[in-house]
C-alpha cells in the first residue's frame, strides 16, 4: 500500500487506518509533531505579541474604496461563513493525514508570515471600522482581548483561501475560493481591513503553501 494520499477520487476506508498508515513514515511523523509543536509555540507567543501590537501607534492607510463604502455590522454573518469552512475543511481532510498536516502546517507558516508583516508595518484602522471580535481568535491567540490593529494582512482570507489550495477534490476547492470572495467583501464593508489587507492575503497563503510542498514533497504531493 502506498504511503502518500491517493487522489481525491480515492476515498481511504478508515480514517483510523489512513492516519495509521501515514504515521508509519517516520518522516511523516515527525512533520506531524513539528507541526503541532508548532502550533502550541505560536498560541504561548500571540497574546504577549498582540498586546504589544495593540499598545503601539500606527499609521491610516489611504483608502478610497473604504472611504466610499457605508460600514455595515455584519460580524455574525462573517462568523457562520468562517466556522462552516472550518468544519467543512475539517471532516474533508481528515480522511487525508498528509493532506491535513500539510495544510495546519501551511496555517502556521501563514500566521508566522502575519505576525512579521503586523509587526513590520504599524497600522491603525480605518476611521469607519466596526470592531469583530473573534470567539476562537480572542481565545487562543488573542489572549481574550479586543485587537484592532492586526491589519496587514488578512488572516481570514488568506485562511479560507489555504483551505481551497488544500482541498483535495475540485468542487470543495471552488466552494472555498468563492467564500474566500465573499468573506473578502464582507470584510470590507465592515472596514475590518484595509482593501491592501484583503487584496495582499492570498498571495501571502499561496507562498505558505508552496513553502510546504518545498520542504516536504511527498507528504504535500496533493495540496495543489
Amino acid at each position: 500500500m502506498p504511503q502518500s494520499d491517493t487522489i481525491a477520487s480515492q476515498q481511504p476506508n478508515s480514517i483510523k487506518a489512513a492516519w495509521t498508515v501515514a504515521l508509519q513514515d517516520k518522516r511523516f511523523l515527525r512533520m506531524t509533531i513539528g507541526t503541532f509543536i508548532l502550533v502550541v509555540a505560536m498560541v504561548a507567543f500571540s497574546p504577549s505579541f498582540f498586546s504589544t501590537i495593540e499598545a503601539r501607534q500606527g499609521k491610516f492607510w489611504n483608502d478610497p474604496l473604504l472611504d466610499a463604502i457605508t460600514p455595515i455590522n455584519l460580524a455574525q454573518y462573517i462568523y457562520t461563513l468562517l466556522y462552516i469552512s472550518i468544519i467543512t475543511i475539517l471532516a474533508h481532510l481528515v480522511n487525508y493525514p498528509r493532506a491535513f498536516i500539510s495544510g495546519l502546517l501551511a496555517y502556521c507558516l501563514m500566521t508566522c508570515m502575519r505576525l512579521l508583516t503586523v509587526y513590520l508595518v504599524p497600522l491603525e484602522p480605518h476611521p469607519g471600522f466596526l470592531p469583530l471580535s473573534d470567539p476562537f481568535l480572542n481565545f487562543f491567540f488573542y489572549g481574550g482581548q479586543d485587537i484592532t490593529k492586526d491589519l496587514f494582512f488578512s488572516g481570514h482570507t488568506a485562511t479560507l483561501f489555504i483551505f481551497g489550495l488544500v482541498a483535495k477534490n475540485r468542487k470543495i476547492k471552488w466552494f472555498f475560493y468563492v467564500l474566500t470572495v465573499v468573506l473578502a467583501v464582507m470584510i470590507l464593508v465592515q472596514h475590518v481591513h484595509y482593501t491592501y489587507d484583503v487584496l495582499a492575503a492570498p498571495f501571502f497563503a499561496l507562498a505558505a503553501v508552496y513553502i510546504v510542498k518545498m520542504l516536504f514533497p511527498k507528504e504535500a504531493e496533493a495540496t495543489l
